[in-house]
């Protein structure tokens, strides 16, 4: 049925997350063995409490009744039976890539790693490697789009909900000095970029890989019928029109192969290096004076957010670190 589950929604995506975690870290295996044992032992405590009764009966000829006058048929009727051993299955992490991750909140450790990517991106680019903008845009892209959401920032402890809050604001400014004309081709390259590093580790079918592949097609929709619509285009530039008419059939067939025909992380990685492309492709970067301004704001901001989060860890006055 037509938009039965909706991966792009975050309550849907909530939902596979819990029940994947849920199926990957159940101890069913480990109560199963445990409730076999407990009976093993009250088996074996039945036939002992038995076999003591038995010693006390007394046999016509007046002899007692011992263990060893037991028929054979009552030996084998209080032998305790053979129970399979159930095999323990140790828990496993939602992801082996972030083997850390907690689906529901903001990440400390993860906008750490985006911010700390951006600054050391646009620094690059600012020392004439303008292609890495494009990076740096895809970062903030993506820790927009899956770590500091309004959903996650909700449910995060204060403390950290605290800076995540501040430094998004922030991340804002910057990404208006960065986005281009065509955004959904950053959002769609970014969200395959994230999409590959879970599926290396996690498989191609793990909920975050599959969120991320929707949230691309969502995105290359969105760019092909609406951004480069015609009558759109011929409000562009006319240099900007011709690049996104060169790069349309090619933007088609990636969507095309993305839906029908990545089964593996290596098709994956493919298709992703061919959307980074276009996104480049049709967001070029900014004049380099301007590269050189935002660069240094995200020095700066990358400098500040390392600060803030090792003083919130900080012991407070009157409490002694262990």
């Amino acid at each position: 049925m037509p938009g039965l589950f909706d991966l792009t929604d975050p309550g849907t995506q909530a939902l596979w997350r819990q029940a994947v975690s849920f199926l990957r870290s159940s101890n069913q295996g480990n109560q199963v063995q445990q409730k076999l044992e407990d009976h093993r032992r009250l088996q074996q405590q039945t036939i002992q409490e038995i076999r003591a009764l038995r010693t006390e009966i007394k046999q016509p000829n007046g002899q007692t009744e011992t263990v060893q006058t037991l028929t054979v048929a009552d030996e084998q009727a209080t032998a305790p039976t053979e129970i399979p051993k159930v095999p323990i299955v140790a828990s496993e992490p939602y992801s082996h890539y972030a083997p850390d991750m907690d689906v529901s909140i903001g990440c400390i450790p993860c906008t750490r790693a985006h911010l700390s990517t951006i600054a050391a991106s646009l620094k690059a680019a600012d020392h004439g490697h303008l292609d890495q903008v494009s990076s740096a845009r895809e970062e903030i892209v993506a820790l927009k789009e899956y770590d500091l959401t309004d959903e996650k920032l909700a449910l995060t402890p204060e403390r950290d909900r605290t800076i995540l809050t501040k430094y998004r604001s922030q991340l804002d400014a910057l990404e208006a000095g960065l986005t281009g004309p065509a955004p959904e081709a950053t959002v769609a390259a970014a969200s395959l970029k994230e999409a590959l590093r879970f599926a290396r580790e996690d498989g191609i079918g793990h909920p975050e890989v599959q969120i991320r592949v929707a949230r691309t097609e969502e995105a290359i929709n969105a760019l092909e019928r609406v951004t480069l619509a015609p009558e759109r285009m011929k409000q562009m530039p006319k240099e900007e029109a011709d690049r996104a008419r060169k790069i349309l059939p090619e933007l088609r067939r990636a969507r095309q192969d993305l839906i029908n025909h990545t089964h593996s992380s290596e098709e994956l990685e493919s298709v992703t290096a061919r959307i980074a492309l276009i996104d480049q492709e049709l967001n070029p970067p900014p004049a380099a004076d301007k590269v050189k301004a935002i660069s240094q704001q995200a020095q700066e901001m990358n400098r500040n957010f390392r600060m803030d989060a090792l003083a919130s860890f900080q012991p407070h006055e009157g409490v002694t670190a262990s």
